[in-house]
């Protein structure tokens, strides 16, 4: 997210099914994203880590749920940071395997990814 030519890349590493990303997500990122992605001073990455071990550690639906990202990447490019908000707005947390295939596709359909 952000200006290709923002002199800062800052690195969100977190996890689609973290309550505590998140929680991040939900508050400062917002803060972020208005004070300094807009004013191309900063563009933003994330990058999944849902391992521990070689073990999902938020649930076994985890590496389903980080697919599902990337699948939306490669696929959609444009159309990320909306499924990204969208999934973390709808996260059900607590649940350990709410993040199936059906879930997800109905996250990607609610946040405008084609096909």
């Amino acid at each position: 997210m952000g200006a290709a030519t923002a002199p800062v890349t800052a690195t969100i590493y977190g996890s689609w099914k973290c309550t505590y990303t998140q929680d991040f997500v939900q508050t400062l990122l917002q803060t972020i994203i208005q004070e300094l992605v807009q004013s191309g001073q900063v563009s933003l990455v994330f990058r999944e880590v849902a391992y521990r071990d070689g073990k999902p550690f938020h649930g076994p639906d985890e590496l389903t749920a980080g697919h599902a990202g990337l699948a939306v990447w490669n696929h959609a490019p444009e159309s990320y940071w909306s499924y990204f908000a969208t999934v973390f707005a709808n996260q059900q947390a607590g649940s350990e395997s709410w993040a199936t295939a059906d879930q997800l596709l109905a996250l990607a359909k609610a946040a405008g990814i084609p096909n």
